[in-house]
């Protein structure tokens, strides 16, 4: 009964992974949500240690918590240039 269910959740992950697009799978590899790996993204420089990619996991995912209290009332905010822009000033 087991290796059933085992099939079948297997069978499940390999049909939504699939369903995901490119940043889909790449916000699941890296364990960040989509606009987390947005911040992510920007904040990131060539040549880091896993310790420090780590450390800039934690920042996007704090700041996007802070952004969304305080400064982002904008749904898909990573979607829209003007918006991510926004975002990158405040940052800077």
């Amino acid at each position: 009964m087991v290796l059933v269910y085992s099939g079948y959740a297997f069978k499940a992950l390999l049909l939504f992974n699939e369903e995901l697009n490119e940043e889909d799978r790449r916000a699941v590899r890296e364990n960040l949500d989509v606009e987390s790996l947005v911040l992510f993204d920007l904040l990131q420089k060539p040549n880091l240690s896993s310790k420090e990619i780590n450390k800039i996991k934690k920042v996007a995912n704090n700041l996007l918590i802070t952004l969304k209290t305080e400064k982002l009332n904008i749904a898909n905010w990573c979607e829209k240039e003007g918006t991510r822009d926004a975002v990158r000033q405040s940052y800077i």
